[in-house]
């Protein structure tokens, strides 16, 4: 009878031990599942963070596309004032010719 009871008090035992083995496991999932919420919710913040980051940086690029635009513009705009200014620089130095050869006539 002793052996029974023996018996039946290290089935309690273990009966106590798996129930108290389960409930630390739930407990640690249930900690675990809370973390990876945690985590879900800081990459999702992250990920619009990066989103906004995207869009800022598409802004800026458009904007120095836009300059660059403007400063293609302003090269082919000095480019052509450059070549007026020397063709004025031939046409000057052309007429500083004929005005010296008009006078060298004249004497």
């Amino acid at each position: 009878m002793t052996l029974l009871w023996g018996w039946i008090i290290v089935l309690t035992l273990a009966v106590m031990m798996l129930v108290w083995m389960l409930l630390k496991q739930q407990k640690e999932d249930l900690v675990d599942h809370s973390l990876n919420r945690q985590l879900e919710q800081k990459v999702l913040d992250l990920e619009q963070h990066l989103q906004k980051t995207l869009v800022v940086v598409q802004d800026l690029a458009k904007g120095v596309y836009a300059q660059r635009e403007q400063l293609n513009e302003q090269n082919k705009r000095i480019a052509s004032l450059e070549q007026q200014h020397a063709e004025l620089v031939g046409l000057f130095a052309q007429h500083l010719k004929n005005q010296a050869a008009l006078k060298k006539d004249q004497n």
